[in-house]
């Protein structure tokens, strides 16, 4: 929750408590060091409802929409989503495999001023593909004090930034994790942020204990320099493998995230590594899943974007082990977002647990979402 609105340095609380300056700078993201310089506007507030935004993670999406105002104390913002996916699979025998899929997505979030310390946001989802799901992703209260803030409730919890400019995620998104958690956010200076939590183990995966992590991150007084890194006790605990019967394991898998982003006038580059730093114990393997990302973006104007990305990932399963591509993106008037990419994906030896002969060789996917905020 220490994560800024696009790239902009205002803690959670500050988000909350001044959603319309958190919102006008969010629909100029990639304004002054981030990219080419918008047309100038008299009023904030008309810049405010000017455009959409380039997502650069998934904390942006679940903060994306314009935000409406309901009272005084309660704003109210939106995200409709549609995506579509085709990959196709080549073996090494020279077989191949196709599939289509479709994800449909309504994100709706609710940020709230119970009283001058007392701060709510939460975030519900619903997910249409193969069947029909609704949750709650992030329903957090925070009390203020002075430059410490105190988190309780669901959270995505403060374990890499997962940066990407893709509608397909960056395979290093294996270490996200949403759990009910106690977090503890310090500004240290005008620069650094500090959060510690814990959180809640559960499974039949989980040792009993309380999971913890903490988490760190400088910014550069121009906002052109963002680095990060974090630790967090239990990587089965993550959304990817705690429901992946594969990674199930007696012992707790530690695992560890850096990641970085430098900005330019009209070009940005991103990078970030999640590892576990312990092993999984797989029949007789033993596998410490690992990624790493890096992308550039570059900005021809203020409402296009071309992104590139290269990727490794090791001891993941069906996933490849180079990844790299091209996406494109469009922002449309006030509140339409499009999005296109395509992805090759190399597949090295494959791991001995996997019984399957016919072993993946590579994989084309391409992807395309578009978005309204409101």
């Amino acid at each position: 929750m220490t994560k800024s609105c696009l790239h902009n340095k205002l803690s959670f609380w500050q988000q909350i408590r001044t959603p319309a300056i958190c919102l006008v700078i969010g629909a100029s993201a990639h304004t002054g060091v981030f990219s080419q310089e918008e047309p100038t506007v008299e009023d904030p507030q008309d810049e405010f409802v000017e455009r959409a935004r380039f997502y650069v993670s998934p904390e942006e999406r679940r903060e994306a929409g314009l935000g409406t105002p309901l009272t005084e104390w309660l704003t109210f913002y939106g995200l409709l989503e549609a995506e579509y996916e085709h990959s196709k699979i080549k073996y090494r025998d020279g077989e191949s495999f196709s599939e289509y899929f479709d994800t449909e997505a309504v994100q709706i979030g609710l940020e709230a001023e119970f009283a001058e310390n007392l701060l709510g946001e939460f975030v519900f989802e619903m997910e249409h593909d193969m069947k029909f799901r609704s949750f709650l992703d992030e329903g957090v209260l925070a009390l203020e004090l002075d430059s410490t803030a105190i988190l309780f409730g669901i959270q995505n919890l403060d374990f890499g930034e997962y940066y990407s400019h893709f509608v397909t995620g960056p395979l290093l998104e294996f270490g996200e994790t949403r759990k009910w958690a106690l977090a503890v956010e310090k500004e240290i200076n005008g620069n650094t942020d500090f959060i510690g939590y814990v959180f809640d183990n559960e499974g039949s995966n989980a040792s009993g204990d309380t999971g913890w992590g903490a988490a760190m991150e400088w910014v550069s007084e121009d906002e052109a320099i963002r680095i990060g890194s974090g630790y967090m006790s239990d990587l089965r605990q993550s959304d990817d493998f705690f429901v992946e019967e594969d990674y199930i394991n007696a012992t707790k898998v530690p695992g560890w995230n850096f990641y970085t982003l430098i900005g330019f006038d009209s070009f940005e580059i991103t990078a970030e590594a999640v590892t576990a730093t312990g092993y999984f114990s797989m029949e007789d393997e033993r596998m410490r899943p690992q990624a790493y990302n890096l992308e550039f973006a570059y900005f021809t104007n203020y409402d296009f974007q071309i992104a590139g990305r290269i990727e490794h990932s090791k001891d993941l399963i069906d996933e490849p082990d180079w990844n790299s591509g091209v996406a494109i993106t469009w922002l449309f008037g006030k509140h339409l977002i499009l999005s296109v990419d395509y992805l090759h994906g190399t597949f090295d030896k494959p791991l001995s647990m996997e019984e399957d002969e016919e072993y993946l060789k590579y994989i084309n996917q391409i992807a395309a979402q578009i978005g309204f905020e409101f």
